[in-house]
């Protein structure tokens, strides 16, 4: 039985390849290939939102797992009432910058500014990991080679 990552890429390249003649001397686009790539990341990430699901399901009466859902319990309000202030906040910053930067194509509409800001600060997010976690295991590793 094929595992659902390899029956997704089977299906990627079939789709990919069915009809496709190949082109001598020609500028080959890979623009259908990144699709399917982003689209297999997509199925990848709800593949794994779900095994862990399954496994939070499976945990359920483990002392710790349960202490934790009882906290996410207890903190549920909180949490709630702190994403409604965030997204206000974030519609605040994210309607300014829509009317400051309407002209340019990355802030044409609100969707895609909101798709912006969102992008922005998951590379900062990203970068901030990166000097976080890596940048000590290198130093490490340069110390003690």
């Amino acid at each position: 039985m094929l595992c659902p990552a390899l029956a997704l890429q089977l299906l990627a390249l079939n789709l990919l390849l069915v009809g496709r003649a190949p082109c001598v001397g020609k500028i080959v686009s890979f623009e259908p290939v990144v699709h399917y790539n982003d689209n297999y990341l997509v199925l990848i990430g709800i593949v794994a939102f779900i095994t862990q699901l399954q496994l939070l399901h499976l945990l359920r009466y483990h002392k710790t797992i349960s202490i934790l859902g009882a906290t996410l319990r207890r903190a549920m309000w909180t949490l709630i009432s702190f994403g409604f202030i965030m997204a206000i906040i974030f519609m605040a910053f994210t309607s300014t910058i829509y009317l400051i930067y309407h002209d340019l194509a990355e802030y044409s509409t609100l969707a895609t500014a909101m798709g912006s800001q969102v992008m922005t600060v998951c590379n900062v997010c990203t970068v901030c990991i990166d000097l976080v976690i890596l940048w000590p295991s290198f130093t490490l590793t340069w110390l003690y080679d």
